[in-house]
């Protein structure tokens, strides 16, 4: 992340780096507990959703303030962008439920 958006400066930043690989870990534990990593993946992203969620309200926030309109292709982005981690992590519950 540092490399596409800088060093961060804020706390929130620091707690969703450290978000990305715990999820990589749990891709790697998985394999051998879907219990376990399922549970780590959860923990991986909600730790990501302190960099996420700011992210996803400051692009609202400057679409608002700016008056930009999006195109039919970057509003599907965009959905994608703030959908698809909420699924995964429904994915992961669910696997926690399932296996429990």
């Amino acid at each position: 992340m540092w490399a596409v958006w800088g060093k961060q400066n804020r706390w929130f930043e620091y707690v969703g780096f450290w978000g990305c690989p715990i999820v990589f870990l749990s891709g790697l534990v998985v394999l051998k507990s879907l219990r376990l990593g399922s549970f780590l993946g959860c923990v991986g992203f909600g730790l990501m959703a302190f960099y996420l969620g700011p992210a996803i309200v400051n692009t609202i926030h400057g679409i608002v303030v700016g008056k930009l309109v999006l195109t039919p292709l970057q509003i599907f982005e965009f959905v994608l962008v703030a959908v698809m981690p909420m699924l995964t992590l429904v994915r992961l519950i669910w696997n926690l439920t399932r296996v429990s």
